[in-house]
């Protein structure tokens, strides 16, 4: 669900500011140029999940197939709290050693570390509490973030944009009859990007450290999904009679 709200100026206020003054297009051609606004506030509906496994071993083998296990596990925990496969992508793989630089001499290889993250996206937004609680509380131990969007919102945007032409055009038959004068057509129309502002706040990353430390006193993740603000610019000029 989401509202367009509409921001028409008192018709003093959009003389003196809103509308540019009338001016001459072509000979004899009087036009007026006029910003329509429209925004609406709308509450996301999914949310992109960056989670994975990091190990540390002496070796390369051991750590991949310490990461391994962890994180088939974690591909199975999806999977059975409904997440379908093509709703799951990796999103980063490696394996790295880590060395130890003393202060005097030459460096020496500590141990390799190898991560494996997936990006998952949960289009029900119930089920994400649940669905954070049982891949972190087992296997995953890195937890990237957690992105909330809207999934229409492209047909909102395209609402918008009509939304913005039409305040455009209340303003200027508003200015135009105080005039004594009547609308015409739009010569020019000047759609401009849609913008999003998210207010809510991100879920942020947790290392695995961060994560291990809660192991012992898990409850579970709240997550707000706060709201989205969406808002378009249109400016038109119009012909005026």
């Amino acid at each position: 669900m989401f509202k367009i709200s509409l921001y028409v100026t008192p018709l003093f206020a959009l003389l003196l500011m809103t509308v540019q003054p009338v001016h001459a297009q072509e000979p004899g051609q009087r036009t007026i140029t006029v910003t329509g606004t429209a925004e609406a506030h709308v509450e996301p509906d999914q949310a992109i999940v960056t989670v994975g496994v990091i190990t540390e071993a002496r070796t390369v083998k051991a750590a991949k197939e310490q990461n391994d296990r962890r994180s088939r596990a974690v591909l199975t925990l999806l999977a059975n709290n409904g997440i379908p496969a093509r709703d799951i992508q990796t999103s980063e793989l490696a394996i790295v050693p880590v060395y130890d630089y003393p202060s005097k001499g030459a460096r020496k290889l500590v141990h390799y570390k190898m991560m494996n993250t997936v990006t998952v996206t949960v289009k029900k937004l119930d089920q994400l509490e649940q669905i954070l609680d049982a891949v972190l509380a087992d296997e995953a131990n890195f937890l990237g973030g957690v992105d909330f969007v809207v999934s229409t919102r492209r047909a909102i945007a395209d609402s918008l944009r009509v939304a913005a032409a039409l305040d455009a055009r209340t303003k200027a038959t508003a200015v135009a009859e105080a005039l004594g004068m009547k609308l015409g057509k739009p010569l020019t129309i000047n759609p401009q990007s849609s913008s999003g502002v998210m207010i809510s706040p991100r879920y942020g990353m947790r290392s695995p450290s961060a994560l291990n430390s809660m192991a012992e006193d898990w409850t579970s993740t709240p997550v707000s999904a706060g709201e989205e603000e969406l808002s378009s610019t249109v400016s038109i000029i119009f012909e005026l009679e």
